[in-house]
């Protein structure tokens, strides 16, 4: 699941915050997170461009879990973004997203088609 997006202060005037164009946020819970149980959140730094793709991203919070961690900054350099924008210009913006996975419920099955947002 994705938390909210968040900008850092210092931001003055008319500002647009960006928005997620995507259908479903390209995070997937991997199988071996799955098969071992492991869930978490991993709090991500990202750079959304003024053409509103995200171009850097920075692990900004560990899950403790290094596999979930890759997936989280995988997922975010495949999201795109309508910009931010300051007054009538689109700007670049670093903003802090937070990628959490649930912990696997006993017994059930990751057939892929579990996508976490």
């Amino acid at each position: 699941m994705l938390g909210g997006l968040k900008i850092g202060p210092g931001v003055e005037g008319p500002f647009v915050m960006p928005m997620l164009i995507n259908d479903r946020p390209p995070f997937a819970y991997p199988q071996d997170a799955w098969e071992r149980g492991v869930g978490g959140e991993t709090t991500l730094r990202i750079h959304i461009s003024s053409a509103g793709f995200v171009d850097s991203v920075l692990v900004a919070k560990s899950s403790g879990d290094a596999v979930l961690d890759s997936a989280s900054v995988a997922g975010a350099l495949l999201m795109q973004y309508r910009p931010a924008r300051h007054g009538d210009s689109p700007v670049a913006v670093w903003a802090y997203l937070p990628v959490r996975y649930p912990m696997p419920e006993a017994g059930t099955a990751n057939d892929g088609s579990r996508d976490e947002r």
